[in-house]
């Protein structure tokens, strides 16, 4: 080898060195998300999971989703308190916040005296498929129904038809009634439905 080709080696190698530290995290970053995130499972499409999913909205400045990786309850509670407060609601909060459980959104709305009442509601479909929750088929509206994998937009209209004709459902297994839904579309069905009491609760604070 000649002189010059022993300094383009020299110089070569610490280029390559400091090439591989750099491309070293990304591809650590990319085995981790390919050994504990599922990306083809319909339940786990966000990469970066939360076990605590609110939504803001109603008479805000800024609705939006939130998540909350605090452990303990009351910490839960002031994260709670502190995005209420960054989403500028039109009107004064009150002293104390209401829990809000993951999955469900709060509406909040403008009183006549200026002050807050908060609405308690659960996610809309499209929202619920993606943090992994299932949709209840008594309150699902068309749209939340068409979100579920497996179920045409022909099925959804003939379950909310049923229901409308018919009343709720009382159990998942009253599926199999709705023409087109069978034991084996059931199966594929039951992982993203549930069938459970819709109540909207009105919270006022004073």
């Amino acid at each position: 080898m000649t002189m010059e080709g022993e300094q383009q080696a020299k110089t070569s190698e610490p280029h390559a060195f400091w090439l591989g530290m750099l491309l070293l995290p990304l591809l650590l970053w990319g085995a981790y998300a390919l050994w504990v995130v599922k990306v083809d499972d319909p339940k786990q499409k966000m990469l970066f999971s939360c076990r605590h999913w609110i939504r803001i909205e109603g008479d805000v400045g800024r609705p939006s989703m939130r998540c909350i990786r605090a452990r303990s309850l009351t910490m839960k509670q002031r994260y709670i308190r502190l995005f209420l407060e960054k989403s500028k609601p039109s009107c004064q909060l009150p002293k104390d916040i209401p829990w809000i459980a993951h999955g469900e959104r709060i509406s909040v709305q403008r009183r006549a005296d200026g002050r807050c009442v908060f609405q308690r509601l659960r996610m809309r479909g499209k929202q619920r498929i993606m943090l992994g929750l299932r949709i209840d088929v008594n309150s699902a509206t068309l749209q939340d129904l068409v979100y579920v994998p497996g179920l045409s937009l022909r099925l959804a209209q003939r379950i909310v038809a049923y229901r409308q004709k018919h009343g709720s459902f009382s159990q998942l297994e009253a599926l199999v009634r709705v023409r087109g839904i069978g034991p084996k579309t059931l199966t594929r069905l039951r992982p993203y439905l549930s069938v459970r009491i819709h109540k909207k609760r009105l919270i006022e604070k004073r």
